[in-house]
């Protein structure tokens, strides 16, 4: 019987532990985009429209660096934007936290080119995509002016 067990152990597929922000996907995007706009009042900035028109382009680039396994920059960003945009920057990260989106947001903050896209004068429209695998929450922020 042992040995049975053994035996269907090793044949089965190892499933990915989940990340730990036990959140869905949604929870975490929301809290995401409201800190960034909290912290964009705080600043004295008008807070960021949400660009739901470009919400699956997002969401698809962090569920290939999740799928990659690392983080980076999503090399067609401008194409994926809407025609009118004039001026546009990205976040991205991953995070193992329980709160997901309180880290991103206190790493991202914490870094000068990151910090200067969510406090960016230049941009009016946000959108933020997050996947998770493995034991990471990813997410792609977005930042753009459309004129």
């Amino acid at each position: 019987m042992l040995l049975v067990v053994a035996l269907l152990l090793t044949l089965a597929p190892p499933t990915e532990a989940l990340a730990l922000d036990a959140r869905g996907g949604v929870r975490i995007r929301k809290d995401l985009q409201e800190r960034v706009n909290t912290a964009r009042q705080r600043h004295g900035l008008r807070p960021l429209v949400i660009s739901w028109g470009v919400l699956d382009e997002a969401r698809g680039h962090s569920r290939t660096m999740q799928r990659r396994q690392g983080i980076f920059h999503d090399q067609a960003l401008r194409h994926e934007l809407p025609p009118s945009t004039v001026a546009w920057g990205e976040n991205v990260g991953r995070t193992t936290a329980s709160d997901a989106a309180q880290r991103l947001h206190y790493l991202l903050m914490r870094s000068p080119g990151h910090r200067a896209n969510i406090l960016g004068r230049d941009y009016n429209h946000m959108v933020v995509g997050i996947a998770k695998g493995g034991r990471y929450t990813y997410a792609t922020q977005r930042f753009f002016d459309r004129r």
